[in-house]
């Protein structure tokens, strides 16, 4: 499950290279990762969960965490389902998919399984990858400041 979840789902959040200026990623990763350091270790776990209900919206909310209540796996396969037939698509669609952009997806992919990330095992990365992921999309829906003429 792990390696699914890194060669298919953990490489989605880089379309936001081609889809937000570089102010707004750094700003957006950059409180990620500020969050995520400074939360205390027992509530990193929980933001985790939390931001990720809040960029997945309802699918999360009202299947995939009361089903890991019953099953942490069960949940994780739910989860990938969504974001094989759903939320992915959605990211793709956003940005033109070029030969370059599918190889890089898949290269990042193949380096997080080559050096062995997992997830859950390193929460404060992944909280801070999933909160800036979510912060720049976010960022669409707020005003924006308007040049002056």
């Amino acid at each position: 499950m792990d390696t699914l979840i890194n060669l298919v789902v953990c490489p989605h959040g880089l379309t936001d290279l081609w889809e937000y200026s570089p102010v707004t990623l750094v700003e957006a990763y950059g409180g990620g990762a500020i969050l995520a350091m400074a939360l205390p270790d027992k509530v990193v776990l929980w933001v985790f969960l939390l931001v990720s209900t809040f960029h997945l919206g309802k699918i999360v909310t009202l299947v995939v965490t009361p089903t890991a209540l019953w099953s942490v796996e069960a949940a994780k396969s739910l989860l990938i389902i969504y974001m094989v037939l759903e939320h992915l698509p959605a990211h793709y669609s956003k940005v033109k998919m070029s030969a370059a952009r599918v190889a890089l997806l898949a290269a990042f992919g193949l380096a997080l399984e080559m050096v062995g990330f997992r997830p859950l095992q390193w929460p404060r990365v992944t909280t801070a990858l999933v909160a800036g992921h979510a912060a720049v999309g976010l960022s669409q829906h707020l005003p924006q400041p308007h040049a002056e003429s």
